[in-house]
């Protein structure tokens, strides 16, 4: 599995956050000696506007995706093991509110975390089991009858057809 953006954004934001306090304090210090007295309030600005503020943008939005990244793991294993379930029974066994519920759904399965899709007629989560609940796929196809080339769009247990003669390969 890929590393995931929020650690680099935390690790990243965490440094940037510890380099603009380190040049704050250093600036500060500087204040108070006669000969750079003059330096210290563009030092002091420059280190908040390269690295501090930088910094802690970067750390509150690597929290917020470990965060939504944790709802999602925790979502998705309650669906996996529940199976065909409504979002609501998913979200009361996550501990999660609906709507925060309904996006980590759609989340784990745009990840590929969960197989499955989400009804919105019936509000329930349908796993996968088999090819007949997967998502479209365009494809191409080459028909062994004509020897034309077509791309066409399928689901899973979907016959592919060939558009030029009908043949289904």
């Amino acid at each position: 599995m890929a590393l995931p953006s929020y650690r680099f954004r935390l690790l990243v934001g965490g440094i940037l956050a510890c380099l603009g306090a380190f040049w704050t304090v250093v600036s500060i210090l500087f204040f108070f000696t006669r000969d750079v007295r003059d330096a210290a309030p563009v030092n002091l600005a420059l280190a908040l506007l390269l690295f501090a503020l930088p910094g802690a943008a970067l750390w509150l939005s690597g929290r917020a995706r470990r965060t939504r990244h944790e709802v999602m793991a925790n979502v998705a294993s309650v669906a996996r093991a529940a199976g065909r379930a409504r979002v609501e029974d998913v979200a009361r066994a996550a501990d999660v509110s609906l709507p925060h519920t309904r996006r980590a759904l759609l989340d784990a399965v745009a990840e590929r975390v969960l197989a499955g899709r989400l009804d919105l007629a019936t509000d329930t989560f349908v796993p996968a089991t088999d090819g007949s609940d997967a998502a479209p796929q365009e494809t191409t196809v080459a028909c062994a009858r004509c020897g034309g080339t077509s791309v066409v769009v399928v689901t899973g247990g979907e016959a592919r057809v060939c558009r030029y003669c009908g043949a289904s390969t």
